[in-house]
């Protein structure tokens, strides 16, 4: 709790602290205030082009769990961002040059 031998001190020191906290909170506000735009979905013929694959190994992906989509109606539908995910998850790195 606050002791009374420096009141003053104590005060400056909380008033910089709900400064840094209102500072923080409009940071926040701010970012939740930007709209986002709606993520393209892709259809599965879009994304066997996208991924360069059959129509049986993307089937073969979501069966294996390998691949998520959303269901639209009786469609499956596929997040690009996830398409990319899963093209990452199996990434290597070069090597460094030995030169």
């Amino acid at each position: 709790m606050i002791q009374n031998n420096h009141p003053s001190k104590q005060l400056t020191m909380l008033q910089k602290k709900v400064e840094g906290l209102e500072r923080k909170v409009g940071e926040l506000e701010s970012r939740l205030s930007i709209p986002r735009p709606k993520e393209k979905l892709l259809n599965t013929a879009e994304a066997c082009m996208y991924l360069d694959v059959g129509r049986t190994s993307l089937y073969r992906y979501m069966d294996e769990g390998l691949l998520s989509y959303t269901m639209v109606g009786k469609q499956r539908r596929f997040a690009l961002q996830e398409l990319d995910r899963f093209m990452d998850r199996d990434r290597k790195d070069a090597l460094p040059s030995i030169l």
